[in-house]
C-alpha cells in the first residue's frame, strides 16, 4: 500500500514537473527531461514496469505542456500522448518477452489466478473463474498494444484537465484555451488506415504472418477507438449548440459502462461507425466552412 501511494505521488510529480517545464520553455525543456529519463534507467533494474510508467508520465506531461504553450488542440494532445504511451509500454512488453523471456501478460494472469484461489469462494466457483480468466487472457494476448492504448487514452484524458489547471495556477492565471473535444476530427486519410487494418486482420493467415496479422488488428482497433472519440466529439458539438448540459455526455457513458456491460461492444461499433462516417457526412460542417473560406 505504501509503495502504491509513493508511486502515485511520484507519477503526479513527474506529470506536473514535465508539464510546467514544457509550458515555460517549450522544446528547451528536453535539456532537463532527457537526462532525467536517462537517469531513470536505474528503475529498470528494480522493475521494468516502473520505468515504462516513469517514461509514460514524462511523455503525458510533456505533451500537455507543449499543448498549453502553443495553444494546440485537445485532439493533438490526446492522440500524441495516448499513442506515445502505447508505444512505450508495448515496446517494454515485447522487449522483455523477446530478450529476457519475461511475459508480463502471463505474470499478471498467474497473479490473478493466485488471488482467485486464495479467495473464500467455493471451489467450483474458483475453477469457473480461473477457466474464464484463461479464455479471456488467450484472447487479450493478441491485443496488448491496444489495451495499453486504452489505458493511455483514459489517463491522458483525465490528466489533461488536471494539468491545465496546474499550468494556469503556475503561470499567474494566464489564459490557456485549447480547441476541445467538440472539434476532434481525424484527418481524412486515417479512414484508410482503419480499412487496411481490418482487411489485413481478416485476410492475412498462417503462423508465419501472425505478427503482421496482430499488428493489423491492433492498428485497426486503435484507430477505430479514435473514431469512437470523434463520435463523442460530434455528440458534444451538438449538445453545445442545443444548450444541453455537458455533464450529460459523461453520465451517459458511465451508465452504459456500468449497467449495460453486455452491450458495450455494440455501442462502440455504433460510435466508431458514426465517427468514420463523418469522413463523408461532415456532420459539423467543418469541411464545408473551410472550403467556403478558401473561395
Amino acid at each position: 500500500m505504501v509503495q502504491l501511494i509513493a508511486a502515485s505521488l511520484a507519477g503526479l510529480g513527474l506529470l506536473t514537473a514535465s508539464t510546467l517545464l514544457f509550458h515555460r520553455y517549450s522544446w528547451k525543456a528536453l535539456y532537463v527531461i532527457a537526462p532525467v529519463a536517462f537517469a531513470g534507467l536505474a528503475l529498470y533494474r528494480v522493475n521494468p514496469e516502473y520505468y515504462a510508467s516513469f517514461l509514460g508520465a514524462l511523455t503525458i506531461g510533456s505533451a500537455a505542456g507543449l499543448t498549453f504553450r502553443e495553444n494546440r488542440s485537445f485532439q493533438f494532445y490526446l492522440v500524441t500522448a495516448s499513442l506515445a504511451v502505447s508505444l512505450i509500454f508495448s515496446a517494454n512488453h515485447f522487449g522483455l518477452k523477446k530478450f529476457a523471456n519475461i511475459d508480463l501478460f502471463m505474470l499478471s494472469k498467474a497473479q490473478f489466478a493466485e488471488q482467485i484461489m486464495k479467495s473464500e469462494l467455493p471451489d467450483d466457483k474458483k475453477q469457473e473463474l480461473v477457466s474464464r480468466l484463461d479464455t479471456s487472457m488467450e484472447t487479450m494476448k493478441n491485443v496488448v498494444p491496444f489495451l495499453y492504448f486504452l489505458n493511455g487514452l483514459f489517463f491522458s484524458a483525465v490528466a489533461f484537465f488536471v494539468l491545465r489547471h496546474v499550468a494556469r495556477r503556475f503561470s499567474g492565471g494566464a489564459s490557456i484555451e485549447n480547441r476541445g473535444l467538440e472539434y476532434f476530427r481525424l484527418h481524412d486519410y486515417f479512414i484508410f488506415t482503419v480499412i487496411l487494418g481490418w482487411l489485413g486482420f481478416m485476410l492475412i493467415g498462417g503462423d508465419s504472418y501472425q505478427a503482421v496479422r496482430v499488428l493489423a488488428l491492433n492498428t485497426a482497433l486503435v484507430f477505430s477507438m479514435l473514431y469512437v472519440v470523434q463520435a463523442a466529439g460530434i455528440a458534444k458539438f451538438f449538445m453545445l449548440q442545443r444548450g444541453i448540459p455537458l455533464f450529460v455526455l459523461p453520465l451517459v457513458i458511465f451508465v452504459m459502462v456500468s449497467f449495460f456491460v453486455e452491450l458495450i461492444l455494440f455501442f462502440l461499433i455504433i460510435f466508431a461507425s458514426i465517427g468514420a462516417i463523418d469522413f463523408w457526412a461532415d456532420f459539423r460542417k467543418f469541411e464545408t466552412a473551410r472550403n467556403s473560406g478558401e473561395k
